[in-house]
């Protein structure tokens, strides 16, 4: 059995629809850390959690297209899906920057930090997933 049969429940619409839930739960827990570190530098928690819930949305959706997509080898598809997912990724990370004033430089490159690692996460989790699928 390879990879993509083993991975096939990932097609199925309750895994999108968990996926989703699980994106917006997430939502919901990154504007409670947003206020707390970032709440006292002008930074809106309602309006992060606002645009954070706005992004999620795509983003979860496209994710699980691109998901999908790589399982079955359409790389058109997954290029585009996996460029919009990257995108409405990063849309709330881009609403603190721009709204945060008075921010402590050490905060600054906390954030940076933890944007930095959680995305060479995502990036090496994918390599390996990649190896594993041409196995």
């Amino acid at each position: 059995m390879n990879a993509s049969d083993r991975l096939s429940f990932l097609r199925d619409k309750r895994a999108h629809r968990t996926w989703l839930v699980l994106v917006l739960c997430w939502a919901f827990f990154r504007a409670f850390a947003i206020n707390k570190f970032f709440g006292q530098h002008d930074v809106n928690a309602w309006g992060y959690l606002f645009v954070d819930i706005t992004s999620s949305v795509p983003y979860a959706i496209y994710s699980a297209k691109s998901l999908v997509n790589f399982l079955d080898a359409q790389w058109p598809s997954f290029r585009k899906n996996i460029l919009l997912t990257t995108v409405y990724f990063y849309i709330p990370d881009i609403y603190v920057l721009i709204f945060a004033r008075t921010v402590p430089t050490s905060l600054y490159v906390g954030f940076g930090l933890s944007m930095t690692v959680l995305t060479l996460v995502a990036i090496l989790s994918f390599k390996r997933d990649i190896k594993r699928g041409s196995k």
